[in-house]
């Protein structure tokens, strides 16, 4: 395959850029938020339940309630600077799309069934839920695995041992359950392509 063929989504993707960094720099202090919630029943267990202090667990609760808070608000940031990627990329690719169609002769045109081009719209939204869906907050977020292992490891490696062996289980149940979707994700489209020729 030529380097054009292969290079095509680079140059959409490249003025993105500094919304990219933006997204992982709000995933970063999203999961650094994350760590709140286990501190903060170690500090229960530490200071409120053994010393009867009350007054800590107001404060610790109130500090709860706001890191909670700014969490929503860096998810929901988050959000829509995935959703203006979304957007750019739908607006990119299409227009690129369609110069690319228009610029076809009549005859190749022809030539194809409609379900060949509602086919290529479609790829286009495909793309577009990749780059700027779940999986790219899933792709921003899988670095802090191993921060999130690395602090288990250090506090606690009896639960580590029990976290590793339940996210290669999830791993392999998440590639399990990819191959059974892409084959009935080709079956469907085989069967849409069949319907409307």
């Amino acid at each position: 395959m030529s380097s054009t063929h292969r290079d095509w989504l680079r140059p959409v993707l490249a003025p993105l850029a500094p919304l990219f960094r933006e997204v992982l720099a709000l995933s970063l202090f999203v999961n650094l938020l994350a760590l709140a919630a286990p501190v903060f029943v170690l500090q229960v267990y530490d200071r409120v339940i053994g010393h009867a202090g009350l007054t800590t667990l107001r404060a610790l609760v109130t500090g709860m309630v706001l890191l909670v808070a700014f969490d929503f608000l860096l998810r929901q940031a988050r959000g829509r600077l995935l959703q203006g990627v979304a957007l750019a990329i739908d607006v990119e690719v299409g227009r690129r799309l369609h110069e690319k169609l228009a610029a076809l002769p009549l005859p190749a045109l022809e030539s194809r069934p409609q379900a060949f081009f509602q086919g290529l719209y479609r790829d286009v939204e495909t793309l577009r839920n990749t780059v700027s869906g779940a999986s790219a907050v899933l792709v921003a977020d899988l670095p802090f695995l191993l921060l999130f292992l690395g602090l288990v490891f250090a506090l606690a490696r009896p639960i580590a041992w029990v976290m590793v062996t339940a996210t290669a289980a999830f791993a392999l149940l998440a590639w399990w359950s990819e191959r059974r979707l892409n084959a009935a994700g080709r079956d469907e489209r085989q069967a849409q392509a069949a319907r409307d020729a």
